[in-house]
């Protein structure tokens, strides 16, 4: 999984990067104002973040998505 986006509340999304697309994590805290609700580790390094997305910038993370997803699936990575 590269990215994923699903159902939170009735208010919110909850979108989730690996954190090797480092790229659109960047974007990401630049351009948003996301805020950050988890840190997934694996061995004491950071390998996603998760966000919450409130309703109203729901589009704005599903092009996040698509195009995280579109990059993985166009370079022949495995998730």
């Amino acid at each position: 999984m590269a990215s994923e986006l699903w159902r939170l509340d009735n208010e919110n999304w909850t979108l989730y990067i690996d954190f090797k697309h480092d790229r659109e994590i960047k974007n990401i805290k630049r351009s948003r104002d996301w805020q950050i609700t988890a840190t997934y580790q694996k061995n004491g390094k950071i390998i996603g973040l998760q966000w919450r997305i409130p309703n109203a910038d729901y589009r704005k993370a599903k092009r996040i998505e698509k195009r995280v997803n579109y990059s993985l699936h166009k370079t022949g990575e495995s998730a």
